[in-house]
């Protein structure tokens, strides 16, 4: 293993191979961490061990916290380590001197570290591990939080330490062991969502220790200091990236580079922490990875494969579009492909396939040349209908950019990255975060049986009564969309059990709580409007029906059909299909909902209940007094009373999953 092949959330981590990254994810197993580094097998491996059997014998260091009086110290348990925390003690102070010099960055450093009451709950100890697939985790065992080093890692960077010739090199090696601490101490212990906090430990990373590697910024490029070139020639090494070419080739630079100067001006910074979060978000993405739920997702079938492409100088090279391959179903597809394909690729988007389609629109995947701060693979969503007023076009656009932008504080949504009218054709497009996986649907089989969705937004200002009615003609409607089952489609492999349908359950709430949070409605909300990836991540799609929260009430249909949607959902789940209108009407009697929910329990593919009749009993109890509330007006009225419900819920998962208390 690279001696800093992922120098963790501080500093510059290793390339991210997406196609490996494919292939190593598919492994069945029913345990649910969610990760951000390493591979599927070797997670399973280390999680299925007990912590005796992760560390290595006589390396313990007791890690000193004291927030009254800012004091980060480690101390040798035993002989072994005496080395190790030497070298961690004196990189500790020469970085508090360093940063002594810009006194808000030691602040924040410090705010980070013993703010985090989490540390204060139990003896916090650093362990080494020659087996952990990452560099470091944090891990609650029942006496002590324990912050885990990669043993050889550890190795290395004393090995090279010892030949240092100056304090400056010393730093761009030891600051790489020192980061990946400091950045698990800044994690809380149980963190409410993980991928939230994630993106929170590294935006707020960023401009801490960056000044130490860099000198600041010239003619749009970092300037490295002596510690900086040290770091730099480690991951070049690593990845085989030139060093050279970091700043383009490696996300993590990539991620520096954009945020430029904002690094080096804490005020700055903090003025602007909502789009370093955004950045970050975007760098964390791709990392993703949740064991149980990526180890049940299908594989592309081969009519959905996308293109494969070749670069001749300037030029990409495709393959001629085919009824049957690249997801073209029928004549209509390949008519609406060679329609739009040349004007696309003018504006630096080649289209590789037909992601999907719907009633407004046709989505692609496609290759993007056209703006280097986007991703190599982005969406692009194509308008069925064509805008006769150009005016009004602009403005819908321009409305859909407003909406992106503020929904992309919620990490549980796609990214929305430009929006027009394609030139030369009254079709509106919108460029969008690909997103390698499946409807949520199409995985748990109710494609083509929810409510239809509105062909308008739902206008505010009306009562409750025409609210409930709009919602009660969506569900009658329900039939009209039989039509989506005709895409080619494949469900999870294998039956969710029941902590991995509590893991979807858990970041469906957090989605629908932070878009309320943020002052909008799903206005349609159901599975056919939620993605899973094929690393296990959920992501909401198609924005064209969220609007602005103007009153409480504007809120009423999304509960109204999270409600639906979950009942239906839940009842596959126990392998009973049902129609939305045979869901309304159990949601209508809460005693004949709870007799159904608790006399069929979740099962994996075995057959067998795998959690107990106890905990299948506090399951089905919250997800009656769910769907109840959803039905009347407790979470419109009352937001806290849905966000101590989701605490609820992530209370019941972790009785039900002990490697939840690994941290990567």
């Amino acid at each position: 293993m690279g001696l800093v092949s992922d120098v963790i959330d501080w500093f510059s981590p290793g390339e991210f191979d997406v196609q490996q990254a494919i292939e190593e994810r598919r492994v069945r197993t029913q345990l649910s961490a969610t990760v951000f580094t390493g591979d599927a097998r070797k997670w399973i491996d280390y999680l299925s061990q007990t912590p005796n059997e992760r560390y290595k014998k006589k390396t313990r260091v007791r890690i000193q916290w004291e927030p009254a009086s800012k004091t980060l110290r480690f101390d040798p348990l035993d002989e072994n380590a005496e080395p190790l925390t030497e070298l961690l003690n004196k990189t500790h102070r020469d970085v508090c001197k360093r940063l002594a010099k810009r006194p808000m960055l030691l602040e924040s450093l410090h705010e980070a570290i013993f703010e985090n009451e989490s540390n204060g709950e139990k003896p916090l100890e650093l362990r080494l591990s020659s087996k952990i697939p990452s560099h470091v985790t944090r891990e609650m065992g029942r006496s002590t939080t324990s912050i885990v080093c990669n043993a050889e890692e550890v190795a290395k960077i004393q090995s090279r330490v010892a030949d240092c010739e100056s304090k400056d090199e010393c730093l761009g090696y030891t600051l790489a062991l020192h980061g990946r601490i400091l950045s698990r101490l800044a994690y809380n212990n149980h963190p409410r969502d993980r991928f939230f906090e994630k993106i929170r430990v590294v935006a707020q990373s960023l401009p801490l220790l960056t000044p130490l590697l860099y000198e600041g910024m010239s003619y749009g490029r970092l300037v490295p200091t002596k510690a900086g070139k040290v770091n730099e020639m480690l991951i070049s090494k690593q990845t085989g990236i030139p060093q050279k070419h970091l700043i383009h080739d490696h996300p993590y630079f990539r991620m520096l580079n954009r945020l430029g100067s904002m690094l080096f001006d804490y005020k700055l910074f903090k003025e602007h922490e909502d789009i370093v979060e955004l950045v970050a978000r975007e760098y964390v993405d791709e990392k993703y990875l949740r064991l149980g739920i990526s180890g049940i997702m299908p594989d592309v079938t081969d009519t959905m494969r996308a293109m494969k492409y070749k670069r001749k100088k300037d030029r990409i090279l495709t393959d001629s579009p085919e009824i049957g391959r690249y997801g073209i179903l029928n004549k209509s597809d390949k008519k609406a492909w060679n329609r739009i394909a040349k004007p696309m690729k003018s504006m630096g988007y080649t289209l590789l396939s037909q992601l999907g389609s719907g009633e407004f629109g046709r989505v692609y995947d496609a290759l993007n040349q056209a703006n280097p701060s986007l991703p190599l693979r982005v969406a692009i969503k194509v308008d069925r209908s064509v805008k006769q007023d150009e005016a009004k076009s602009i403005r819908d656009s321009a409305s859909m950019i407003r909406i992106g932008q503020d929904l992309a504080r919620s990490p549980h949504i796609i990214r929305l990255f430009d929006a027009g009218q394609i030139p030369g054709m009254g079709n509106n497009y919108h460029i969008l975060q690909r997103v390698d996986g499946d409807t949520l649907d199409n995985l748990i089989g109710v494609t083509g049986r929810e409510h239809s969705s509105f062909m308008n937004k739902p206008r505010p200002g009306r009562d409750e009564k025409s609210r409930r009615e709009d919602y009660e003609q969506r569900i009658k409607e329900s039939h009209g969309e039989g039509w989506r089952r005709e895409r080619i489609t494949l469900p999870f492999i294998a039956q969710p059990n029941l902590l991995q349908y509590a893991e979807l359950l858990t970041s469906i709430l957090l989605w629908v709580e932070k878009v309320h949070e943020l002052g909008y409605a799903v206005n349609d909300l159901k599975n056919c409007n939620i993605m899973v990836s094929r690393r296990g991540q959920l992501k909401a799609i198609d924005l064209d029906s969220y609007g602005t929260i103007h009153e409480p009430l504007d809120k009423i249909s999304d509960f109204l059909f999270l409600s639906s949607s979950l009942l239906l959902g839940s009842m596959r789940h126990r392998n009973r299909t049902m129609s939305a209108l045979e869901v309304e009407k159990l949601l209508r009697s809460p005693d004949a909902l709870r007799e159904v929910l608790s006399s069929e329990e979740l099962h994996d593919e075995s057959g067998i209940s795998q959690f107990g009749r106890l905990a299948h009993q506090e399951f089905v109890d919250f997800e009656v007094d769910l769907l109840h509330r959803c039905r009347g007006r407790r979470y419109i009225d009352d937001p806290s009373a849905l966000s101590a419900d989701i605490d609820r819920l992530i209370r019941i998962k972790r009785d039900m999953s002990t490697d939840e208390l690994v941290l990567d």
